[in-house]
């Protein structure tokens, strides 16, 4: 295909800075047309082809005399970038801590001590990175194996430093609660254990890794290490099926007492007195992790809006709008009927004790304030008015609800005999 270079290096750049295929499109160019571009695109650039191009890079970068000054590729480190993803996926997940009411994904990324990308992964929502950061190393593009691995506080577990372990990695998380850790103790057999014992940790080394499940279990850890690493199975899915919520499996438990004996290993490294090069290794491989992350979203260029209607452009872009100040508290007065600018609405009887306030009479004082207005209440009937004062000679009697007046008597009896019996029953 004629032109095939310049079609790549131009899609290239156009995913590269985020700007899309329209400031790359010439169409007296035939290599840049938006029909080569769309082809190209879809046959050429694809997740395998950029996995290899990306491993050459990798290999040219090794032999750089400043890279080699730098380390030799056997330290790495994985991280994670949170994006938020403005369309309706399933590949995406929730995280308000991040993306709040929207959905998002997370890039994991790998990068060794020559601050090489040597391998990714695109992984939905917000995961615990233990889960998925072993995939990532197990599926790199290219470059040195590494043999140390470094990660942030939120990533480490007993069964992850078990399977580390197994597949030849050492497993190096930063600890947030350092001083909550146990050390672990691997007794040998009765008559083979040292008399001298651990020396000045014997105290700290009260908790024993129980060797008989790791025996018992060794075939089948054995197993499942070369599954994940012929690719046959995810180290996520075994994660999640060796920790079963909070309670592991036979298998899963003897990959925990596994990892125990690393991660004693680790911590005590990590705190040596002495000899600070690990802790300051670790350390420096994941600040070159955490500040490579920052450029993504600063340095990339991104599509001009356009100027908002009504507001003038400077030299440097469009001027800001001036803030509206804060309203001060007035004391709020009362339409009085000679400094009302609009005149108030004729309201009949009808519209009256609606909750709403009557006009004030032109004729009254100007001081005189509307009084407490009448209330009433929906679905109920107003409940009438006080009784009238009982005569001297009329016995004041109980009111019954809702009778008023000459209510139709449903015995049969009228009023006017009822009335009469009461009349002659006072006297």
């Amino acid at each position: 295909m004629e032109g095939l270079l310049v079609s790549v290096v131009a899609l290239l750049v156009a995913e590269s800075c985020n700007i899309g295929l329209t400031p790359v499109i010439d169409p007296e160019n035939k290599a840049l047309t938006r029909s080569r571009l769309s082809h190209v695109d879809q046959n050429y650039l694809r997740a395998d082809t950029i996995a290899a191009a990306n491993a050459a890079l990798i290999t040219a970068r090794s032999r750089i005399e400043l890279a080699q000054m730098w380390g030799g590729g056997l330290l790495a480190s994985v991280d994670g970038l949170r994006f938020v993803v403005p369309v309706t996926s399933i590949n995406t997940g929730p995280s308000p801590k991040y993306y709040g009411y929207k959905r998002g994904v997370t890039w994991l990324n790998a990068v060794n001590d020559q601050v090489a990308g040597i391998g990714a992964m695109v992984v939905r929502g917000t995961p615990r990175d233990s889960l998925d950061t072993l995939d990532t190393l197990l599926n790199l593009d290219g470059g040195v194996k590494p043999e140390m691995v470094a990660t942030d506080n939120a990533s480490y577990s007993d069964m992850a430093f078990g399977l580390y372990k197994m597949l030849g990695f050492r497993f190096a998380p930063r600890f947030r609660d350092l001083a909550d850790q146990r050390f672990w103790r691997a007794d040998l057999p009765d008559g083979e254990a040292s008399a001298a014992g651990y020396g000045p940790l014997e105290a700290v080394t009260c908790n024993k890794v129980n060797l008989k499940r790791i025996a018992t279990h060794w075939p089948d850890m054995l197993r499942v290490a070369g599954s994940l690493i012929t690719n046959q199975v995810r180290a996520y899915d075994l994660l999640r099926m060796f920790g079963r919520e909070g309670h592991p499996i036979p298998l899963g438990a003897a990959f925990a007492e596994y990892g125990r004996i690393d991660k004693t290993m680790h911590l005590l490294a990590l705190v040596d007195p002495v000899d600070d090069t690990y802790r300051r290794l670790m350390n420096r491989q994941l600040t070159v992790q955490e500040s490579r992350h920052p450029l993504a979203p600063r340095d990339l260029p991104r599509r001009p809006r356009p100027d908002p209607p009504g507001v003038p452009r400077g030299p440097g872009g469009p001027a800001r709008r001036p803030r509206p100040r804060p309203q001060r508290r007035r004391p709020v007065e009362h339409p009085l009927p000679g400094r009302c600018r609009r005149p108030a609405p004729r309201r009949g009887p009808r519209h009256q004790g609606r909750g709403r306030r009557p006009p004030l009479s032109a004729q009254g004082p100007a001081h005189q304030l509307p009084g407490p207005l009448p209330v009433r209440h929906r679905g109920r009937r107003p409940r009438p008015g006080p009784a009238p004062a009982a005569g001297p000679g009329r016995r004041r009697g109980r009111r019954r609800r809702g009778v008023t007046g000459d209510a139709p008597d449903l015995s049969g009896r009228s009023s006017s005999k009822r009335r009469s019996r009461a009349d002659t029953r006072d006297r």
